[in-house]
């Protein structure tokens, strides 16, 4: 059976995602920042992303350039990490520059990783569900999932972010309908041979019927199919972790992500 891929890897390929829904990518010897004005309140769109272990010295030239680039765009400064060994010293540093760390911003991620030849069961038979992979000719469909009672901000924020996921060749959209009726869905977005599961939902009305159980197993499917080595995924939640566990997605590491911004009067704080 092929290992399972390590943790700093999975990091690694979790920032086509955020490159993806950035508008533009500067890179730097300590990470890099994502920006995109046209989407200001999706923090994945507008976040650097620091990549290294940082001694604490070096941390406030790069929250410098950092706060330089995002408030050059009228954007709050954001600047997210796991956490390195010297965690406290950075964010004491960080909070004596005025950076943030709210009780929201600090948050533990369960990624799990499936290789193809672990092998996968079939979808649950959902009665009158059909799933397929879509593209940009379906995006209000993927917008009535993802926009079901969110409010007109998080509405114009997840247009942006499913506009950018269907305009990238390397995104399979997955769409699962119910008599014809947009139910769940997520997108699988592929570096090389491997796929990132992202943006899983399900329509209230729809829930606890195993849509996102058969969603996931239609994707490991379309990836046996395709001859990928396999699927990777992160939640913050136990529920759906669950879900994942049960489709035969190992755990490779429980980590704890960090999202420092700083204060600016002038723009509203990403969500």
């Amino acid at each position: 059976m092929s290992p399972l891929p390590s943790i700093e890897e999975l990091l690694r390929r979790q920032r086509l995602y955020y490159e993806i829904v950035s508008a533009a990518q500067r890179r730097r010897a300590w990470g890099v920042i994502g920006i995109n004005p046209a989407n200001p309140t999706s923090r994945d769109s507008n976040h650097a992303y620091l990549e290294i272990a940082l001694a604490p010295d070096r941390l406030a030239p790069v929250l410098g350039e950092v706060g330089e680039a995002y408030r050059a765009a009228s954007l709050v400064p954001l600047l997210r990490f796991h956490i390195p060994p010297n965690i406290e010293t950075l964010l004491k540093r960080a909070q004596a520059l005025g950076w943030r760390l709210e009780d929201d911003d600090c948050f533990d991620e369960t990624w799990r990783a499936w290789p193809v030849d672990r092998g996968h069961a079939e979808p649950p038979a959902v009665p009158g569900m059909t799933i397929s992979v879509v593209r940009g000719a379906a995006l209000e469909d993927l917008l009535v999932v993802h926009n079901d009672g969110v409010d007109e901000t998080a509405a114009f924020r997840q247009r942006n972010v499913w506009s950018a996921l269907c305009a990238y060749r390397g995104t399979d959209c997955v769409l699962a309908r119910i008599a014809g009726e947009p139910a769940g869905a997520l997108a699988c977005i592929w570096d090389g041979e491997w796929g990132a599961i992202e943006n899983v939902q399900t329509r209230e009305r729809f829930r606890r019927r195993g849509i996102a159980s058969a969603m996931i197993r239609a994707a490991q499917r379309f990836a046996a199919e395709r001859g990928a080595a396999g699927l990777y995924l992160y939640d913050t939640e136990e529920g759906p972790d669950r879900i994942y566990a049960r489709a035969g997605f190992e755990l490779v590491a429980r980590v704890r992500a960090v999202a420092l911004w700083l204060p600016a009067p002038s723009a509203p704080r990403a969500g």
